[in-house]
């Protein structure tokens, strides 16, 4: 059926444009995930309630906003030394420690609540709707569209959300820096995250940024690459970019803190 969906596209569905059809990257997505399923004789599941399936769901939701996550968790994360400068007055300390210290608090708040949110989930949907493989397919992207066990994924996606933790953590830092504001360092991140949401035939020449890699979802999917049409945007593309970004950002801030240390 969705090979007959996806033949449809080659001619616009000529002839029945009321007809309702999913996106044509979803149905991509579908077919790779039934391949799987055939290929590796899976039990098809229909129930989106079930522990894998729901576990997925909540995933998809997790990958979109986790970065906003961050952004609250750590816009004050340098405010505080700000507001107490004499805090560590005499005592002496670098900046790479500062930002190492920053990294790891912020890797914890996210990484372990992340964990025990997917184990809850998979779990509690379990009891309640019936436990399925964490074998169960979940698409993933990376030369081309395909699928791979959910519990690959979810080990992909912690993995990546860590690179996501490292990005969003100097970029606060330098934004709490530059502003000294915890209100326009929530919107400034902000305003990077919704670079993502322009459309693909202007994100492609934005590629280098690290706005289009925020959202882990629409990156370890695919949706990135499929919405550029830059096929090479695949999850290490975007963890390369991120980590760039990252070690740019963390030599800028550090710049800046010895700045104003100067001028005092």
């Amino acid at each position: 059926m969705i090979r007959t969906m996806l033949a449809g596209y080659q001619n616009n569905y000529k002839g029945a444009r009321t007809l309702i059809v999913p996106a044509k990257y979803t149905l991509y997505q579908k077919l790779a995930t039934y391949k799987y399923i055939y290929q590796h004789h899976i039990p098809i599941v229909m129930n989106s309630q079930t522990s894998a399936t729901y576990l997925a769901y909540i995933l998809s939701l997790l990958g979109s906003f986790i970065f906003l996550y961050i952004l609250f968790i750590s816009n004050d994360i340098w405010i505080v030394k700000l507001r107490h400068i004499t805090l560590l007055k005499n005592i002496p300390y670098r900046n790479k420690d500062e930002i190492l210290g920053k990294v790891a608090i912020n890797l914890v708040l996210t990484l372990i609540p992340t964990l025990i949110g997917m184990i809850a989930a998979y779990v509690l949907a379990g009891i309640r709707n019936g436990f399925i493989t964490l074998n169960y397919p979940h698409v993933f992207y990376f030369t081309k569209i395909g699928a791979i066990p959910l519990w690959i994924y979810d080990l992909a996606f912690l993995a990546y959300c860590a690179i996501v933790v490292i990005f969003t953590t100097a970029l606060t830092l330098v934004l709490n820096q530059l502003t000294k504001n915890v209100y326009l360092t929530m919107l400034l991140g902000i305003l990077v995250y919704i670079i993502s949401y322009l459309p693909g035939t202007i994100l492609k020449f934005l590629f280098w940024l690290p706005s289009p890699y925020l959202n882990v979802t629409n990156v370890l999917t695919g949706t990135v690459a499929n919405t550029t049409n830059l096929a090479f945007l695949n999850c290490c593309v975007g963890a390369l970019i991120l980590l760039i970004w990252s070690l740019i950002l963390m030599r800028c801030f550090s710049h800046l803190v010895n700045k104003g240390s100067d001028n005092k």
